[in-house]
């Protein structure tokens, strides 16, 4: 199969003029790497007859499709039309099928372009191809029904208005490039460190890689999660897999940070500022907690503030909250303290994932024997100036349905704050969370675990189990579980 190439050209004096920001081929180029297609070259020119004629000539040949925004309206310096037309020796004429479509448009059947100007946009290149796309999964345009694309031997002209030039490439994606076979594969390694202290591991993975694996190396300014990014790509994955290894076992392990941590903020708040999720009951929820959460960060000062983490689901999103609101509002990463109140008999998947986790999330993190009221008492003396902990209790959990989100611990324990962002979940919350920021959780929970205690108190939800094809008992992972008030049947 042809490996398609493409080219992209950008047609309008306004943003030429700094006017529009061009939001268009940035657009396009995501859209068509995610096909698995490189755009070629990008090329942004005035509204110019002669330049548009020009650039596509030379794109044309070069390219197995020329793609182009803007210039299709009605006004005078829309030429686009006529550029194409001419760069093909080909002359514009009045095209029945664009004439009944906007007819409407143009207050009835008409030929006569003086009387109605309006009908300008009818005027066509005669070898034109009119591609008739459905406007009916866009609301703003599902009242049209459809809409016309002018397609000339290999160049797609489309509108310049961005969400248009959205829907109408999705629906031309179908017709043209959908049948792509080439893939891309990408790795990214995020760094602390400045981009001339990796120049020597790159060009040594660069050189073992040569030919197999595209490598980029970027620095970034003023970021304080990470200061150069390195990026792998191929389209074998397998290589691109080996290259980041490779590249990694040259790096330092303290410089990098984990993706999962880089957009941690980003991808939270996105998400719960996002209008389309305005009426979302998970988001409304999660919300919620980003408040408390940003409360507490607010209130108290830093070093007062602790967060148990055990390594269970719950505490899990806990720490990835904590980590992103964290972020969000002091633009660093997180120095909270973390305590594991380990008990007597750990599981030791829980406590690879601990470690795990502490590599993740850098935490400075403290182990203590159980029980908690005990071990808790021992660590508020030694660290006086701890105030309040973060908890990643639920009022689902036992003896917890009457707790509020900052609840002072009760007499007979030490006294500290309590704080409880997570008290409204639910156990299909916690799950969607953990699924839809892609966070690693404890492989336990893939065995069909939906509750962690100790080994000898602890068991595979029997709600989960199921005979494979050789009458042996498997487990369905814990996100499978349907009632949510049934986390706890593998527990004694």
């Amino acid at each position: 199969m042809e490996e398609l190439s493409v080219g992209i050209i950008i047609i309008g004096d306004e943003i030429l003029k700094g006017q529009v920001v061009d939001m268009n081929s940035s657009f396009l180029c995501k859209e068509f790497y995610s096909l698995g297609i490189k755009v070629g070259k990008i090329s942004m020119i005035s509204d110019s007859i002669h330049d548009i004629a020009s650039e596509v000539k030379i794109l044309s040949k070069r390219f197995t499709y020329v793609i182009t925004t803007g210039g299709v309206g009605l006004t005078h310096d829309d030429v686009t039309y006529e550029g194409v037309a001419r760069a093909f020796n080909d002359r514009l004429i009045l095209n029945d099928k664009m004439v009944r479509y906007y007819k409407d448009y143009c207050g009835g059947v008409v030929s006569d372009i003086e009387t109605n100007p309006q009908l300008r946009i009818a005027f066509v290149p005669k070898m034109s191809e009119i591609i008739f796309l459905s406007t009916k999964n866009d609301d703003a345009f599902k009242s049209w029904g459809k809409f016309p694309v002018v397609k000339v031997s290999n160049v797609i002209i489309l509108p310049g208005v961005p969400q248009l030039t959205k829907l109408c490439f999705k629906e031309i994606t179908k017709l043209f490039f959908r049948n792509n076979s080439t893939k891309f594969y990408n790795k990214v390694l995020y760094l602390k460190c400045d981009e001339v202290n990796v120049v020597h591991a790159l060009n040594n993975a660069v050189k073992k890689f040569k030919d197999l694996v595209v490598f980029g190396s970027y620095p970034v300014m003023n970021n304080p999660i990470f200061q150069t990014k390195l990026t792998m790509e191929a389209t074998d994955e397998e290589q691109v897999k080996n290259s980041e290894e490779f590249l990694k076992s040259l790096l330092p392990p303290d410089d990098l940070v984990d993706p999962i941590i880089v957009n941690a903020a980003d991808d939270i708040y996105k998400l719960i500022e996002s209008p389309d999720k305005k009426n979302d009951i998970f988001t409304a929820t999660l919300q919620t907690s980003v408040k408390i959460v940003e409360d507490a960060l607010t209130k108290y000062p830093k070093e007062s503030l602790f967060i148990n983490f055990n390594g269970g689901k719950d505490c899990t999103v806990l720490l990835h909250l904590v980590t992103a609101v964290w972020q969000h509002l002091f633009k660093t990463l997180p120095s909270i303290h973390a305590v594991y109140f380990r008990n007597s008999d750990p599981f030791p998947e829980i406590e690879s994932f601990i470690q795990e986790s502490v590599k993740r999330y850098k935490l400075s993190l403290t182990i203590t024997p159980g029980p908690i009221k005990t071990a808790l008492s021992t660590l508020l003396a030694q660290h006086s100036e701890w105030k309040a902990g973060f908890m990643g209790t639920r009022k689902t959990d036992p003896f917890s349905e009457n707790l509020i989100y900052f609840q002072v611990t009760d007499e007979s324990w030490p006294k500290m704050m309590r704080i409880n962002p997570l008290l409204e979940w639910n156990y299909s919350d916690v799950w969607k969370f953990l699924s839809t920021f892609n966070i690693p959780y404890c492989c336990l929970y893939d065995q069909g675990y939906t509750s962690l205690g100790s080994k000898d108190n602890t068991k595979p939800n029997p709600l989960l189990a199921y005979k494979n094809s050789d009458g042996i008992t498997c487990y369905y992972p814990a996100y499978k579980l349907n009632d949510g008030k049934s986390e706890r049947e593998g527990r004694c």
